[in-house]
Protein backbone atom coordinates (compact mmCIF):
# COMPACT_ATOMS: atom_id res chain seq x y z
CA UNK A 1 0.00 0.00 0.00
CA UNK A 2 1.65 3.60 -0.96
CA UNK A 3 1.05 6.33 1.30
CA UNK A 4 -1.57 7.87 -0.45
CA UNK A 5 -3.64 4.56 -0.08
CA UNK A 6 -2.54 4.47 3.94
CA UNK A 7 -3.96 8.07 4.44
CA UNK A 8 -6.81 7.52 2.06
CA UNK A 9 -7.87 4.93 4.71
CA UNK A 10 -6.92 7.03 7.96
CA UNK A 11 -3.95 5.05 8.81
CA UNK A 12 -0.32 6.36 8.85
CA UNK A 13 2.85 4.78 6.63
CA UNK A 14 5.66 4.50 8.82
CA UNK A 15 9.21 2.96 7.17
CA UNK A 16 11.33 1.46 9.87
CA UNK A 17 15.19 1.13 9.13
CA UNK A 18 18.47 0.82 10.93
CA UNK A 19 21.26 3.18 10.32
CA UNK A 20 24.90 2.96 11.35
CA UNK A 21 24.12 4.84 14.80
CA UNK A 22 21.74 2.03 15.63
CA UNK A 23 24.66 -0.20 16.15
CA UNK A 24 24.63 2.03 19.55
CA UNK A 25 22.79 0.75 22.42
CA UNK A 26 23.77 3.40 25.00
CA UNK A 27 21.98 6.18 23.18
CA UNK A 28 18.20 4.34 23.32
CA UNK A 29 18.29 2.29 25.85
CA UNK A 30 18.84 -1.51 25.82
CA UNK A 31 16.63 -3.45 23.71
CA UNK A 32 18.65 -3.01 20.07
CA UNK A 33 16.76 -3.50 17.00
CA UNK A 34 13.66 -1.88 16.32
CA UNK A 35 12.47 -0.32 19.66
CA UNK A 36 9.48 -2.10 19.70
CA UNK A 37 7.37 -5.21 20.86
CA UNK A 38 4.21 -6.18 18.69
CA UNK A 39 1.81 -8.37 20.71
CA UNK A 40 -1.25 -10.41 19.78
CA UNK A 41 -4.63 -8.92 19.81
CA UNK A 42 -6.20 -11.80 21.85
CA UNK A 43 -8.79 -9.77 24.05
CA UNK A 44 -6.16 -10.77 26.83
CA UNK A 45 -5.24 -6.51 27.34
CA UNK A 46 -1.86 -5.13 26.81
CA UNK A 47 -1.40 -3.10 23.82
CA UNK A 48 -4.98 -4.54 22.38
CA UNK A 49 -8.11 -3.70 23.33
CA UNK A 50 -9.91 -6.63 24.51
CA UNK A 51 -11.63 -8.57 21.73
CA UNK A 52 -9.32 -7.08 19.02
CA UNK A 53 -7.71 -9.65 16.30
CA UNK A 54 -4.08 -8.37 14.59
CA UNK A 55 -0.94 -7.42 15.79
CA UNK A 56 -0.71 -4.00 17.73
CA UNK A 57 2.24 -2.26 18.55
CA UNK A 58 3.57 -2.39 22.92
CA UNK A 59 6.46 -0.86 23.39
CA UNK A 60 8.13 2.07 21.55
CA UNK A 61 11.64 2.96 23.14
CA UNK A 62 12.86 6.17 23.46
CA UNK A 63 15.13 7.17 20.52
CA UNK A 64 14.98 3.79 18.64
CA UNK A 65 14.23 3.50 15.02
CA UNK A 66 10.30 2.81 16.17
CA UNK A 67 9.59 5.84 17.78
CA UNK A 68 11.67 8.29 15.00
CA UNK A 69 9.24 6.65 12.36
CA UNK A 70 6.20 7.17 14.42
CA UNK A 71 4.59 3.74 15.74
CA UNK A 72 2.75 4.62 18.94
CA UNK A 73 1.71 1.99 21.49
CA UNK A 74 -1.74 0.47 20.78
CA UNK A 75 -1.16 0.56 16.88
CA UNK A 76 -2.66 -1.48 14.85
CA UNK A 77 -0.40 -3.15 12.24
CA UNK A 78 -2.15 -3.39 8.92
CA UNK A 79 0.61 -4.08 6.34
CA UNK A 80 4.41 -5.40 6.80
CA UNK A 81 6.28 -4.48 3.58
CA UNK A 82 3.23 -3.89 1.69
CA UNK A 83 1.63 -7.38 2.82
CA UNK A 84 -1.54 -7.53 4.69
CA UNK A 85 -1.70 -8.77 7.67
CA UNK A 86 -4.58 -8.27 9.74
CA UNK A 87 -5.35 -12.00 9.80
CA UNK A 88 -1.68 -13.18 10.47
CA UNK A 89 -0.45 -15.31 13.14
CA UNK A 90 1.97 -13.21 15.35
CA UNK A 91 5.08 -15.79 13.94
CA UNK A 92 3.69 -14.83 10.23
CA UNK A 93 4.53 -11.11 10.99
CA UNK A 94 8.48 -10.28 11.34
CA UNK A 95 10.59 -9.40 8.50
CA UNK A 96 13.71 -7.89 8.82
CA UNK A 97 13.38 -4.27 7.14
CA UNK A 98 9.88 -2.67 7.97
CA UNK A 99 7.38 -0.42 6.26
CA UNK A 100 4.16 -0.42 8.34
CA UNK A 101 0.74 0.53 7.62
CA UNK A 102 -0.31 1.62 10.65
CA UNK A 103 -3.81 2.39 12.22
Amino acid sequence: MSADDCVARGLRLCHLALDDDDDDDEDRGSGGGYGFAVHTGDGGGGAAAPGSTGQFVGDVERRSPAERAGLRPGDRVVEVNGVNVETDSHRQVGPSTFKLCIG
